[in-house]
């Protein structure tokens, strides 16, 4: 399987910002520790701050992945550029997600997801 990046249409977003919200909450639950309630009101405080309004701010990137033979969506890539400690800009990947149904095939095109991700930064410079 290769795999292609596209820009995340408009009427995807809604569901993108849906499946990671829960997803960021359930991981500060089961990783972070945070009591329900707590990782509730985190979420909500941060993608106030990452995707206002439910909108992608300039310099982030949102990407579905596809299995570049059937257009399949197999998966979803959240970049963005940020200042590091240092305050040089840098790519932060926020997000890189595969459907469980694909999990395997994807990982056994370790290289393609290497040069899909590289195909990223390079769209960016």
């Amino acid at each position: 399987m290769a795999l292609r990046l596209r820009p995340l249409r408009d009427d995807e977003l809604p569901a993108f910002i849906d499946r990671t919200r829960a997803a960021y909450e359930a991981d500060l639950v089961a990783q972070a520790g945070l009591r329900p309630a707590e990782a509730a009101q985190k979420t909500l405080d941060d993608w106030s701050r990452l995707l206002p309004d439910g909108s992608v701010p300039p310099g982030n990137d949102l990407y579905a992945i596809e299995d570049e033979d059937s257009g399949e969506r197999v998966g979803d890539l959240w970049l963005a550029e940020r200042d590091n400690d240092v305050g040089e800009k840098t790519l932060f990947v926020y997000s890189i997600e595969i459907t469980p149904q694909s999990a395997s095939a994807v990982r056994r095109c370790c290289c393609s997801r290497t040069r899909c991700a590289g195909a990223a930064c390079r769209r960016r410079t």
